[in-house]
């Protein structure tokens, strides 16, 4: 598999098309979208066919949630309950459980469906089993992986949270996320590389395979932000993948073959005054601000994307082909020990969507949510 060599190819080919052919668009099926100051960006535009999707199509649906529907407030008994399990950086469903990776208490909380806590796996530390930076959770059909970027690896466990093995890697940017199918890890890459994503096999030896998706800055130029992006993936038949600065998101297929660029259309994004993105000489001192598109996306089993876009959650289905706008919240709750009135808005980090029911989690609150689906 030669990833690295195809986007050269598709890259060179981009270039040649709009130096020679005098181009003022990207070379796509619509005018969607249109050549951009990136080089990189512009081949990733014009790979594959464009769907514009607006998120503003179905009104947001304001829902609140119970207090019986707010988890993570019983443990078992003698159980080291935490009160303050804040920043949640993943979450999976296994069968009847919850997991819950902690990144302030640097380890993994499992609770059942009733929302009780009944174990933890893991402690702040360098040793086997511990992590300094808990950053992302992710299950396939035989394994759960957790991304440590604070002593640089990958921990496999088997579904009850046997150690299996690890990986050794070297993670730059914690806000970036891995993603697992059932044939590949998708993890950050380190700044040597020209490209984002490090692919390898999903399970030991764990050997590359390749390279995937362009950096659109190169290490030491600015803004370095455009770097950050979220990927997903369902068991080996999509991937989705989004630089969190650009309204947009390109969806591949098994074989890691761009099919579709999803183009995002909101009024809230008629706000933002991001900079070109153009790579210029600067340092880690200089400030570019640059806003977010989305914070978060999930790919689930049956094809459905969710895309955080705070403080809204959207769910698109996908057809086979493209995607459509299905559904759209906003979710607020009440502390429990507090007056009803004394709403608070959930932002979104982490979502769980099964057939009838549907999980969240957000760094500003230490619960899980359920939301049972109509």
């Amino acid at each position: 598999m030669k990833i690295k060599t195809s986007f050269q190819v598709l890259l060179v080919i981009a270039i040649w098309i709009c130096t020679f052919a005098g181009c003022k668009k990207v070379q796509t099926e619509n005018e969607l979208v249109r050549e951009t100051e990136n080089e990189y960006l512009n081949s990733l535009l014009g790979g594959a066919p464009v769907q514009l999707i607006d998120l503003d199509k179905s009104n947001a649906d304001s829902l609140h949630i119970d207090e019986q529907n707010i988890l993570g407030m019983e443990s078992i008994e003698d159980f080291p309950f935490p009160l303050d399990l804040y920043g949640v950086n993943g979450m999976i469903a296994i069968g009847d459980k919850v997991y819950v990776a902690a990144q302030r208490h640097n380890n993994i909380w499992v609770m059942n469906k009733s929302g009780v806590w009944i174990r933890k796996v893991g402690r702040e530390g360098r040793g086997p089993g511990e992590f300094r930076n808990l950053r992302s959770l992710n299950k396939n059909n035989h394994s759960i992986y957790s991304m440590d970027v604070g002593n640089q690896r990958v921990f496999v466990y088997d579904y009850n949270l046997n150690f299996k093995n690890s990986l050794d890697a070297q993670f730059t940017w914690p806000e970036n996320n891995m993603a697992v199918d059932d044939v590949y890890l998708y993890l950050p890459s380190d700044l040597s590389s020209e490209y984002l994503i490090e692919i390898r096999d999903a399970n030991a030896p764990f050997n590359q395979k390749g390279t995937f998706v362009p950096r659109l800055i190169p290490n030491g130029m600015q803004p370095f932000a455009y770097n950050l992006y979220k990927i997903t993936a369902n068991h080996n038949e999509l991937i989705a993948f989004g630089y969190t600065g650009l309204p947009y998101v390109f969806i591949f297929d098994k074989t890691l073959k761009h099919i579709l660029t999803l183009v995002l259309k909101s009024e809230t994004f008629n706000e933002f005054e991001n900079p070109p993105v153009r790579p210029v000489r600067g340092s880690e001192n200089d400030i570019y601000r640059v806003n977010l598109f989305f914070e978060g996306l999930f790919l689930m089993e049956n094809g459905s994307l969710y895309i955080a876009q705070q403080p809204f959650l959207h769910r698109l289905n996908w057809n086979g082909e493209q995607f459509d706008v299905m559904q759209s919240w906003r979710f607020t709750y009440s502390e429990p020990d507090e007056n009803e009135d004394s709403v608070r808005t959930i932002y979104v980090h982490d979502v769980i969507a099964e057939t009838n029911v549907m999980y969240l989690s957000s760094r500003l609150s230490p619960y899980v949510f359920r939301i049972y689906l109509n």
